[in-house]
């Protein structure tokens, strides 16, 4: 009976390859430290904690926390294969550069580099640029009112003291031509197949 009363209910794996963990017969509580010798050379040793019912709390919180760590491993295991950069084995001898997990994600697409690099970001603003050549002063007023600060066709209309239909239509024009100048196909819409 006494020997029930201290038994933790485990979370975590057994798995006393861990610095930490909950025996089997769950009576005590293993943790690794490190002590030094003469020379301050480190050696590992272990300390054993019988569960007992004044510390059974915190068994089982320290218990808790090593099934977050199983966790942890386990999903870091589970997603190390879709990691862009590891060359992973597979199977029929084929390796994750020529396998189709590779082909999920842009090859070019370096988070790092789009949002960093001065080459790349001056190679798209020249792009920019370029386009921006094609238009009219009218064009570029437009395109900075309505995409850039975020005013309705309307609101531009009014402000620029245009007709607004006639503003719907340049901005469409504009957009088709953005289209075919980066090679873009526009949306559609759903109900009447018109351009967005």
């Amino acid at each position: 009976m006494k020997e029930q009363c201290n038994k933790v209910k485990r979370t975590s794996y057994f798995n006393s390859n861990r610095g930490s963990y909950l025996d089997e017969e769950r009576q005590e509580y293993v943790y690794e430290v490190l002590t030094y010798d003469e020379n301050d050379r480190p050696i590992p040793s272990q300390v054993r904690v019988a569960v007992t019912k004044d510390n059974t709390e915190i068994i089982k919180y320290l218990d808790e926390q090593d099934h977050k760590e199983d966790l942890q491993e386990r999903y870091q295991k589970e997603n190390s294969i879709c990691s862009i950069n590891q060359d992973v084995s597979f199977d029929d001898g084929k390796t994750f550069e020529n396998s189709v997990l590779n082909k999920i994600t842009d090859p070019n697409s370096d988070i790092y580099k789009i949002l960093f690099d001065d080459e790349l970001k001056s190679k798209k603003k020249s792009r920019i640029n370029e386009f921006y050549k094609t238009l009219k002063p009218i064009d570029i007023e437009l395109i900075q009112e309505h995409i850039f600060n975020h005013k309705t066709i309307s609101q531009v209309a009014k402000e620029l003291k245009q007709n607004e239909d006639a503003l719907e239509s340049r901005f469409r024009r504009i957009r088709t031509k953005a289209s075919e100048f980066y090679g873009i196909e526009l949306p559609k819409h759903k109900n009447d197949g018109k351009q967005v």
